[in-house]
């Protein structure tokens, strides 16, 4: 195929906007939570134990160590077979719609939760539908 037949646009990278510095923040923490969620579903699969570590100066910054990681898994496999499939976020399930009781996605197999994640959730971070979940999420419980 020829150049010239190519759909050809002046568009940069992609950038995730949004309203607040807090929410693209948060918008980005997810979005983390999201590669570190098809690792652990991928090492499942293929039947892997994934370590991840970060490195870690010390107070004086002379040495740096490796700290080993322990990713929290937002998905399990059901009692039925099944599994389940939630999106955390500062520790909280966020609901998926108008109705706050419902954070949990059920998904047939690993391979469900992996295209749920990645064809689902992601577009919905980035277009801004989960917005106020996010902001929710961010709010202090209220005290009785």
């Amino acid at each position: 195929m020829p150049i010239r037949d190519l759909n050809i646009t002046d568009e940069g990278r992609f950038h995730m906007e949004a309203a607040s510095p807090v929410l693209a923040k948060a918008r980005a923490a997810v979005l983390r939570g999201i590669g570190v969620q098809v690792e652990l579903i991928r090492a499942e699969r293929d039947g892997r134990i994934l370590t991840p570590t970060k490195p870690v100066k010390s107070k004086d910054g002379s040495q740096t160590t490796e700290r080993r990681l322990r990713p929290r898994k937002w998905f399990w496999r059901n009692a039925d077979g099944t599994y389940r499939l939630v999106i955390l976020y500062a520790h909280r399930p966020l609901p998926l719609l108008s109705n706050p009781a419902k954070t949990t996605i059920v998904c047939a197999d690993l391979d469900e939760v992996e295209r749920v994640l990645t064809t689902v959730v992601l577009p919905g971070l980035i277009s801004g539908e989960l917005d106020d979940a996010l902001l929710a999420a961010k709010m202090p419980k209220s005290q009785p």
